[in-house]
Formats: structure tokens, C-alpha cells, sequence
């Protein structure tokens, strides 16, 4: 599990790449669940304010994302992963 400092560069990473793509969070989760991955809005949401992050098992979701939003790394390097 990230730590608190992880979580909180994780959360504002993605807001800003999502939002740097112009995508809702509906709309990540929409292209996301598209590709296979098991994902919702409220996951994104959740992820975005800090009430849950990615767990491990997660990170194949997180990369998916990363490729979406041309994040090039940074959500999983911020998650220390």
C-alpha cells in the first residue's frame, strides 16, 4: 500500500493528467472499462480525493490509465511502484 505522501502525488497526478486530456472521470473509467479493465467512476473519484488508492493488484489498471492520459509514468512512479 503507498504510503500518505505517495497517495497524495498519486491523486494529484492523475486529476491533472485526466484533466490535461480532457477527460471526465466518467470518461476515464469509460476508456478504461473499454480496455478490460474491472474500473468505475467512483474508483476514479475515490482515487482522485484521497479516500482509496490503487492497491497492487491494481496496477495494471494504473499503467492502462497512464497510456490513456500520456502520463508516461508518472502515476506509477508516484505510487512508488
Amino acid at each position: 500500500m503507498p504510503n500518505a505522501t505517495q497517495t497524495r502525488d498519486f491523486r494529484i497526478r492523475l486529476k491533472a493528467a485526466r484533466q490535461g486530456a480532457g477527460f471526465t472521470p466518467g470518461d476515464l473509467a469509460d476508456e478504461l472499462a473499454a480496455c478490460g479493465k474491472d474500473i468505475t467512476v467512483d474508483d476514479i473519484v475515490n482515487w482522485e480525493n484521497g479516500k482509496d488508492a490503487p492497491k497492487a493488484w491494481e496496477d495494471h489498471i494504473v499503467v492502462a490509465a497512464e497510456i490513456l492520459l500520456g502520463a508516461d509514468g508518472q502515476l506509477t512512479e508516484a505510487l512508488g511502484w
